[in-house]
């Protein structure tokens, strides 16, 4: 069917004896579920682009997305979650205004920053202000965190800015929120892996411990957490089967694995796993190889085995 002004879908392409290049001669490499949305007709209108907002490739995670650098903080020496010596980002409020104003005006809704894949953690502090402002122009704006392959997103109208104003007694200008994301260092769930190992769970990727806090002027031993609905994303060279591949969090009351809703899609030679999450967990990647003699060839085979 025709596909509307203004609707997105997911694109996927197989690359074969018909091959698609671009205008270097680059033959385009398969991939799989991208999202793609129909722009014929809507005004692009944007004004002149701010000189330091680049750009996180499709080639990357599957979808565009504007960029905000190092360059646009201010870094400071810190600790981390699990005590490693860290870098702290501070975004300039200035350039994330600037920002989500002309993303405002480009009909475009994701603000990325990055952080160097040579941390340890992703450890950045973002001004409350600019944020309160750009959702209050667009409910569908959201903040994304890029960290080497890993990326971690929350819309932020999920975020109650003025309810967490009244809370802290502050005024949004002297808010801020706090993302961290960090390896969990090796050995520190060691009996929850080989739990998980007993169950036929493989990890595919390492343990990543993602947390939202808000303060109050740099007061970050006070930091508020947050339970706020977000995505998780994380690529891996790995070649994985879809049906055995899914994100779970660290239950710890439980000390066990609890599953979360999972999407898995292929952009170049990457496998792209996204995970809805909720609230500040610790998350993993998995694939499961469990298996079943007795049910090899039973019709219901691959339904039992992606359960």
């Amino acid at each position: 069917s025709v596909v509307k002004t203004g609707q997105t879908i997911d694109l996927s392409y197989m690359s074969g004896s018909g091959t698609i290049k671009d205008l270097s001669g680059n033959i385009l490499s398969s991939f799989s579920s991208l999202s793609v949305k129909n722009l014929t007709g809507v005004s692009t209108g944007t004004g002149n682009r701010p000189s330091y907002l680049g750009t996180l490739a499709t080639s990357e995670f599957g979808k565009e997305y504007a960029l905000l650098k190092s360059d646009s903080s201010q870094i400071v020496d810190d600790r981390s979650l699990y005590n490693q010596s860290v870098k702290r980002y501070t975004l300039n409020t200035d350039r994330l205004t600037a920002s989500y104003e002309y993303l405002y005006k480009a009909s475009s809704d994701t603000l990325a920053f990055e952080v160097p894949a040579t941390e340890q953690s992703a450890y950045v502090t973002v001004p409350l202000k600019p944020l309160l402002d750009a959702v209050n122009r667009s409910k569908t704006t959201k903040f994304m965190i890029r960290y080497g392959d890993h990326l971690y997103s929350v819309g932020l109208d999920d975020i109650d800015m003025n309810g967490l104003a009244t809370s802290l007694i502050a005024d949004s200008k002297n808010i801020s929120l706090v993302f961290r994301l960090e390896k969990v260092p090796a050995g520190t769930f060691s009996p929850f892996e080989q739990k998980l190992k007993t169950m036929g769970m493989q990890s595919v990727t390492s343990l990543m411990d993602v947390r939202v806090t808000a303060i109050v002027s740099s007061n970050y031993s006070n930091a508020k957490a947050l339970s706020v609905p977000g995505e998780y994303t994380v690529r891996t060279t790995s070649s994985l089967n879809n049906a055995q591949t899914s994100a779970a969090r660290l239950d710890l009351s439980y000390y066990d694995a609890a599953y979360l809703p999972t999407k898995v899609s292929t952009v170049g030679s990457y496998t792209i796993i996204r995970a809805r999450t909720e609230g500040n967990q610790v998350l993993g990647t998995f694939i499961s190889t469990r298996a079943f003699s007795d049910m090899s060839r039973h019709w219901s085979n691959s339904i039992v085995a992606e359960l």
